[in-house]
Order: structure tokens, then C-alpha cells, then sequence
């Protein structure tokens, strides 16, 4: 090689690292031919992935995607991926999200763009580039998930509870345990009244820190529907009984020298509660019963089979 074609190599080289880029090029009977910057997005050395890479020469398209999606694509983002079979067969550009597995067991966000180079009306080569977006995604997805929370509770705020439990439902499955519930502060106003507003935010602040750390975490949606009323969603829980002790703690709060309780209403995903705006309604019975008998969780079925 010449020392210029080396300057030249040098310089496209930095180009791809800064960039974050990682291209490859397998031929249209889909061989591995070129592969540069996989560190990049593997976190890898070249040899490392064009090893494995090479490892699917002379598979099918469907094939091939499918033993590269299962090598290196989140369980999650599969069905996205899958789109690159429809457009390759059509001659078509394709673009998307996903995110890719590096060699260190971590996944990154990357950005794919796939084409197909096309000679004598036939696939020729097909050019895949990868761009590392992960930094981006990942400030992106904070700014998104600030949009949606309540700044003064560090929940999410009504808007955003109530469409992330809708979705949850609207996807659940026949055999999914969901439990929705209504949490709210006993005599909030009369607190407030007697030992002022400053005090009661305090009150508000460690209800939600309560419900951050017993409650919210992946398999749970908590937000604040207003004022001194907090709704969840419990995702998957497996019986009643742990159901309980998992909101044990969310009946009595201590701020300084004073006491507050809560009570709440919980209702469970059913054949006769299937709907957002069912488990709602059920919920908020469950909770005026519950205040009324002053108790601290009441179940809406438990109600139900007394009145039956």
C-alpha cells in the first residue's frame, strides 16, 4: 500500500470511529466480504466479529437475519428487525431502531440502515452501517421520561400514569395477574389545615418516596393522579397474600412528629373488570369502603362477595 492510499485509510478509519459507525458488505448470496469498525458497535475487534459474522456465510436472507437477530438483537426489538426481509426482497432501502449486543454483555442502541446494491435486476451485495446511538438515545429517553413526571413527586404524572397503565392492560394477556390501585391520604385537608401546607408537602413527598421504593420498579406503574391520590398498577404479582405484603408500609407515614394513613382500594384485572376505566371505578369503591371501615387495603372483590 502507498503512503498516500494509507493517509487515506488512516483518515477514513477516524472518520467511522468518530462517527461511531461500523459498516459490513456481504455478497448478494449473502458471504461476508468487508467489515470495518466493529468496536464501535461490538465492542469488538474486526477479527472477533467478521469470525462470527462469517459464521452465517451461505445462509438464505431469512436465515441469515434470523440467525444474526438471535446472535445480536434484544429480545425486544426482534420484531423490528424482521422489516429488513420484506424491503430487501422489494429492492428497498430499510432503517430502524435496535438495540445490538456488544461482546461485553451489554446492549447499545444503534441506528441500521441496510441496501441492497442491485445489478441486472438482482441483489449484487447487500451494504449494512451501524451507527452507536446510544448516548443520544439515552439523553433522549431521559428528556422524554422528565416530560413525563410529576416534578414535585418524582412520579409519573397523571397524563403519562394513565397512559402507560392503558397500554399495560391493552397488552396484558388472559393469564396475566394485574392489580390496580387508588392510595389516598386520610383527612389530607384538615392535616393541612392544622399544621400548614409546608408540612403537608412534606407528608405528599414522603408518600411518594415510599411508593418510589417499595413499588416502583419495572414490573410497576406509579404515578400521582392529583393532589393526596397516588395510583399503580402492579404487573404480575402472584397471589393475594404477596400482593399485601408488598403495600405493607403504605398505610401510615411520619414526618417529624406527625402521623398520616392512607387508605387504599385495589381492584384486579378480570373478566368483569377488563378496561382501564373498570378498574378505576372498582378501585375507588374499594377506597371509600375502606375509609369507611378505616381500614388500610381493601379489595373491590372482597366487597363483592359480602354484598353477593
Amino acid at each position: 500500500m502507498e503512503y498516500g492510499e494509507n493517509k487515506d485509510r488512516l483518515r477514513l478509519e477516524l472518520a467511522l470511529d468518530i462517527a461511531q459507525l461500523c459498516m459490513f458488505e456481504v455478497t448478494g448470496d449473502y458471504k461476508l466480504i468487508y467489515l470495518e469498525n466493529a468496536h464501535s458497535v461490538f465492542d469488538a475487534s474486526d477479527s472477533v466479529i467478521f469470525r462470527r459474522l462469517k459464521q452465517l456465510d451461505g445462509l438464505n436472507l431469512k436465515e441469515y437475519l434470523d440467525r444474526f437477530s438471535n446472535a445480536f438483537i434484544h429480545p425486544e426489538d426482534k420484531e423490528v428487525f424482521k422489516s429488513i426481509y420484506d424491503q430487501l426482497k422489494t429492492f428497498n432501502i430499510c432503517s430502524f431502531e435496535a438495540r445490538i449486543l456488544q461482546v461485553t454483555g451489554k446492549y447499545v442502541w444503534c441506528k441500521f440502515t441496510v441496501e441492497p446494491v442491485i445489478v441486472n435486476g438482482e441483489i449484487a451485495s447487500v451494504i449494512a452501517a451501524i451507527i452507536n446511538i446510544s448516548s443520544s438515545k439515552e439523553k433522549m429517553m431521559q428528556l422524554e421520561l422528565s416530560n413525563m413526571m410529576d416534578n414535585f413527586t418524582e412520579l409519573y404524572d397523571k397524563t403519562s400514569s394513565f397512559e402507560l397503565i392503558n397500554k399495560a392492560i391493552e397488552n396484558s394477556r388472559p393469564t396475566d395477574n394485574y392489580a390496580f390501585a387508588i392510595i389516598d391520604i386520610n383527612d389530607f385537608k384538615k392535616f393541612n389545615d392544622t399544621y400548614g401546607h409546608d408540612m403537608g408537602d412534606e407528608i405528599l413527598k414522603e408518600v411518594a418516596r415510599t411508593l418510589r421504593e417499595q413499588l416502583n420498579q419495572k414490573d410497576c406503574i406509579v404515578g400521582r393522579f392529583g393532589g393526596d391520590e397516588f395510583i399503580l398498577l402492579i404487573k404480575d404479582y402472584q397471589t393475594k397474600e404477596q400482593l399485601i405484603n408488598r403495600l405493607q408500609g403504605i398505610g401510615t407515614y411520619r414526618v417529624r412528629r406527625h402521623v398520616c394513613k392512607a387508605s387504599c382500594g385495589i381492584s384486579i384485572l378480570n373478566k368483569d373488570a377488563n378496561t382501564f376505566s373498570k378498574l378505576f371505578k372498582h378501585a375507588d369503591t374499594a377506597l371509600y369502603e375502606a375509609k369507611r371501615l378505616d381500614v388500610p387495603i381493601l379489595f373491590y372483590e372482597d366487597i363483592k362477595k359480602k354484598g353477593a
